[in-house]
């Protein structure tokens, strides 16, 4: 099991205090000690897949022609 603890600010605009709760409480509510609010534990992230960086700006340049060539053919019409 894992001892890893996940730090949140309480909502509450007069209270904010910061809050220390296990890491399986994940998705759970909490009660703020201080102010007695309940608070939702956000659930785990989904991994972010890293996307490569594009070195080809002619894909920038045709998505910007098209759109001017858009706005062209609308102001003729």
């Amino acid at each position: 099991m894992s001892s890893s603890v996940i730090k949140l600010i309480c909502p509450n605009l007069q209270c904010r205090k910061v809050l220390s709760v296990p890491s399986h409480a994940r998705g759970k509510s909490v009660r703020c000690r201080a102010c007695g609010i309940r608070v939702t534990v956000p659930g785990k992230r989904a991994p972010q897949i890293a996307q490569p960086a594009t070195t080809d700006d002619s894909q920038i340049i045709e998505a910007t022609t098209e759109t001017t060539e858009q706005s062209e053919a609308e102001t003729q019409e």
